[in-house]
Parts: C-alpha cells; sequence; structure tokens
C-alpha cells in the first residue's frame, strides 16, 4: 500500500496548478489597478496643487506688493524642469526691467507622473507686444526661462498673464483635472 502512494504522489495534480495560476492572475490584475489609482491620485493632486497656489497669488497680489515696490507685482511660475518634472513657484515681476525673480523657496514640485499642457495666452511683459508664446491645442508646458508659463494679476485681482486652461494628465495619457484661469481672475478646478 504504502509503494501505491508514492508513486501516485509525484507532481502536482492539474487542479491544484490552475489554483496557483488562478492566484497568480487575481495578485497581478489587484496590483494593476492599485498602480492606476495611485497615478489618477497623484495628477489630481497635482491639479489640487496648482489651484492652491493660484489661489495664495491672487491673494498677494491683492493685498501687498514687494518691497513696497509699486513697480513690483507678484507672479506664479509653472515650468517643465527639463525632464518632464513640473514645478511652480511664486515670482517677482519688476515693471521697470520687465523682469522676473523666481522665488525658490516657495517651490512646489509637482509629481513626475503627471504631464501638464496649457492653452491660452502667456505675456512676458506688460504688453500685449510681448507675447512669449500663444499656447495653442493643449502645448506641453515649456522648460524654466523666459517660455515658461508665468501668471499675473492685478491689484483688482484680474489676470493679466497666464489665463486659459491647464490639462493635468497621467503618464498613459488620460486627462484627470482641469485648472482654468480667466481674464477676471476667478478660476475654477475639474
Amino acid at each position: 500500500m504504502k509503494r501505491l502512494l508514492k508513486n501516485n504522489n509525484k507532481a502536482y495534480s492539474f487542479v491544484e496548478m490552475l489554483i496557483v495560476i488562478a492566484i497568480i492572475a487575481i495578485a497581478a490584475g489587484m496590483s494593476l489597478i492599485s498602480i492606476t489609482v495611485i497615478n489618477s491620485a497623484r495628477a489630481k493632486e497635482a491639479s489640487v496643487l496648482f489651484d492652491s497656489e493660484v489661489s495664495n497669488i491672487i491673494t498677494k497680489c491683492k493685498n501687498m506688493t514687494p518691497d513696497n515696490d509699486p513697480n513690483k507685482s507678484y507672479a506664479l511660475v509653472i515650468y517643465d524642469n527639463g525632464s518632464k518634472d513640473y514645478k511652480v513657484c511664486q515670482a517677482v515681476y519688476d515693471k521697470s526691467t520687465k523682469t522676473y525673480t523666481y522665488d525658490e523657496s516657495s517651490l512646489v514640485n509637482l509629481s513626475t507622473r503627471v504631464k501638464v499642457t496649457f492653452e491660452g495666452d502667456v505675456i512676458k511683459g506688460g504688453t500685449a507686444d510681448e507675447i512669449v508664446s500663444a499656447y495653442g491645442s493643449e502645448s506641453d508646458i515649456k522648460v524654466k526661462g523666459d517660455e515658461a508659463v508665468f501668471i499675473r494679476f492685478d491689484k483688482k485681482g484680474r489676470c493679466v498673464s497666464g489665463n486659459g486652461t491647464f490639462k493635468f494628465y497621467k503618464k498613459n495619457g488620460n486627462q484627470i483635472a482641469t485648472v482654468t484661469i480667466r481674464q477676471n481672475g476667478s478660476h475654477e478646478s475639474k
């Protein structure tokens, strides 16, 4: 009898193999769903952070001027750090020199798993003839420098530069959220 049991128990049965394969497939499916949910959450978080920064800069523009200088105003800059690594920071715009000074201490990193596009107008200086880029049909945000998106508001809260729609995508290309800034200074996040 012992000999008979040893001969019959040399390998896994077909049913046991099917159960193991089913367990592996379920675990793989759950991990794929988890990764998708995490990437969606990161893109949504990036849009919420950006919308929060817009609210902060509007409040600063309405309430104060940098260094009590009437020629200076606060701005918000969103740019690509060179490898689709999007960053947002505050800046000071000087009307007399028509230059921006970045405030690196206010830097906010958006997730590297997010792609941001913009459709609207960006004015580097104070006049319409200084448009750096007329972003159209969902252009990628450009690298830090003159081509970045500069968002400025006047003392009444109206958007002087950077009004338009910012779209936030997961790396696979699915749009997750939008932040729209209007010329009257209102903004909404969807």
